[in-house]
């Protein structure tokens, strides 16, 4: 039986493959990584049981602002969350 940790980085290699089928990659936001995670897992039910589906999520956006190397709607929409729950420092 795969490790916690191998059956994170089979999801993520399987949704980033996704990902990167898709036409517009500025479109890739949370809720369509985690409909992606949906899809992985309903090829392998067994994967979901330990998964810690915000590290993967954290993973792709993660590896997914290095593919493009420009601001993308997930960094917008952190940015736009981070600033709803007062992260951002209002001096800044």
């Amino acid at each position: 039986m795969p490790s916690p940790a191998d059956t994170m980085q089979t999801v993520v290699k399987l949704v980033q493959e996704l990902l990167r089928s898709e036409n517009d990659h500025s479109a890739i936001t949370p809720s369509l990584i985690n409909r992606k995670i949906d899809l992985v897992l309903g090829l392998n039910t067994a994967w979901g049981d330990e998964l810690d589906r915000q590290a993967v999520t954290d993973e792709l956006i993660r590896r997914f602002s290095l593919w493009i190397g420009q601001d993308t709607a997930i960094i917008r929409w952190i940015l736009r969350l981070a600033e709803r729950l007062s992260i951002i420092c209002p001096c800044c």
